[in-house]
């Protein structure tokens, strides 16, 4: 018999697993991107692919989150009512999304010069067959990455973390792989058979796990009372966490009828390296703190509720306030140190740089927002967040179509910047409602001292700059050093100064950090 510590981990113990993993995969998401620039740069050829890819990128995304959301707590209740039907349930779902999902990646296929007619109508001949032919290669990506989806969420509803963790790991090195073996024979194509090539190794990994965990023994099939549930649940859901989702086909669509070839894939790059920060810290920090917004949700528990919500923002206001502000002061060079190499040029760097610097203004309202939309999703209020991310959705479009004219990509990374501002906005006004707090309690002393050290550090950077500039074209690896050193002294001067000023957020973060190692460490003896 299988030992239990294996099979199952605590809550803590999955909290470290998760985020290690959500760590690792990032890194290799940079070295996928990173690889992507060297191969394509900001190419005709890649904006054709991301054109191609987004149909199907943007429905297994919207399977990926919802799925597990709906099934989960569908689960939960039907196992309390009949403890002993798992593998019914298990198959009975597996062969209704399976259905589904091939549907949905048929309908891509059969509609792909359609879906590219519609996305791109300007494109030339030889790059339209080129976008028909990669929409044929990745229509099925919807269909394993939503199966994949489906067994992760029974995989989290036992307890078992450690394949869904580093799913996304394997993910990269199968697309990594992809480019490598086949780039000379298939050019962009490759990357498009990394990305179904790995979401085959997605449903196989994640399934095999799934089906032993399971045990399809002595299997009898449900009715189709909890299938229906489920679909209601995940079309609930679906459409909710759709619409911001929206937001990078808006900038598509208008990039590729108004914009010239390689804004596309600047946007997308400058895009992936603020999800890098995000991804590391605020999605680890949301996955931390959520079960304790659920818990503290229910009745009885209102000021535990207002503590945790003021002290988090406050947090990651400390946190991210520093990292959106190095964003934009050293965006140029960021993106030369992570990009520039191969057919990824200086032309490619600057029309990245552009609207990284754009969404840096925006990424701490994108933190701070994205973490607010876990209170809607444990009331549960989904309409209200629904109504929400719809009166978001025309602000973002409007201002899309207003600023694009004079400012080309960067406008439409600018409206994405303020459209996350507004969100924020509007959150931090309707939970202050609903939690009975005043904006008062937020803005406190220790938010303004932060806002203050900000302020000092990144005067600090711009001197730093003024004293000591980069050149443009000079050796990596010394605009690399020239990069760390002004980081992380200024990163430093940040946190001496949080400590002079005795600020409480720089020791809640150790003191959080320092609870889970020893709780892990508990937890593994």
């Amino acid at each position: 018999m299988r030992s239990s510590r294996f099979i199952k981990q605590s809550l803590v113990t999955a909290s470290v697993i998760t985020i290690s993993a959500n760590v690792l995969s990032r890194v290799f998401g940079y070295f996928r991107e990173a690889a992507i620039a060297n191969y394509f740069g900001t190419t005709e050829i890649l904006d054709t692919f991301i054109l191609a890819f987004t149909v199907p990128e943007i429905l297994s995304t919207i399977i990926y989150f919802a799925l597990p959301t709906a099934v989960i707590p569908s689960l939960k209740s039907e196992s309390q009512n009949r403890p002993t039907i798992d593998s019914g349930l298990f198959l009975s779902g597996f062969i209704a999304f399976f259905i589904l999902f091939a549907g949905l990646s048929g309908l891509i296929f059969y509609f792909r010069e359609s879906i590219i007619c519609w996305l791109a109508p300007g494109l030339p001949i030889d790059q339209h067959m080129l976008g028909v032919k990669i929409i044929g290669i990745v229509s099925f990506v919807v269909l394993f990455r939503g199966m994949e989806a489906y067994f992760r969420s029974w995989l989290f509803e036992k307890k078992h973390f450690i394949i869904p963790a580093t799913s996304n790991i394997l993910l990269n090195i199968t697309i990594l792989g992809s480019l490598f073996m086949f780039y000379e024979g298939a050019n962009i194509a490759s990357l498009a058979y990394g990305w179904l090539f790995g979401s085959i190794a997605l449903f196989l990994y994640n399934g095999i796990f799934a089906t032993r965990m399971i045990g399809l023994h002595m299997v009898q099939f449900t009715t189709q009372r909890w299938v229906k549930a489920v679909f209601i649940s995940v079309l609930s859901v679906a459409v909710v966490q759709s619409i911001p989702l929206v937001y990078s086909l808006i900038d598509r669509y208008l990039a590729a009828r108004y914009l010239a070839a390689g804004q596309i894939a600047a946007l997308r790059y400058a895009m992936l390296l603020i999800q890098i920060p995000i991804g590391i810290i605020v999605v680890a920090f949301n996955i931390a703190s959520f079960p304790w917004i659920s818990d503290y949700s229910s009745r009885g528990q209102a000021e535990k509720l207002k503590r945790l919500y003021s002290e988090s923002i406050r947090q990651l206001i400390f946190v991210m306030g520093i990292i959106s502000i190095g964003i934009l002061i050293f965006s140029s060079e960021i993106v030369t140190v992570a990009f520039k190499r191969g057919t990824f040029d200086n032309i490619s760097a600057e029309l990245t740089a552009g609207p990284l610097m754009y969404y840096a203004i925006g990424t701490l309202f994108y933190s701070i927002y994205i973490f607010q939309m876990r209170f809607y999703y444990a009331k549960p209020a989904l309409l209200r967040l629904g109504l929400i991310s719809v009166f978001l959705l025309i602000l973002k479009l409007g201002l899309s179509l207003l600023l694009i004219g004079p400012m080309e990509h960067n406008g439409l990374a600018l409206a994405t910047t303020i459209t996350w501002s507004c969100g924020f906005i509007i959150m931090t006004f309707d939970l202050s409602r609903y939690l009975n707090m005043t904006i008062k309690h937020l803005v406190t002393a220790s938010v303004l001292k932060s806002l203050l050290l900000v302020a000092i550090v990144a005067g600090f950077w711009v001197a730093s700059i003024a004293v000591w500039p980069g050149a443009v074209n000079g050796p990596m690896e010394a605009m690399f050093l020239r990069l760390m050193v002004l980081f992380c002294s200024g990163i430093g001067l940040y946190l001496g100064l949080a400590f002079l000023m005795k600020l409480p957020e720089p020791k809640r973060v150790l003191t959080a950090i320092k609870t889970r190692y020893n709780a892990y460490t508990a937890d593994r003896l």
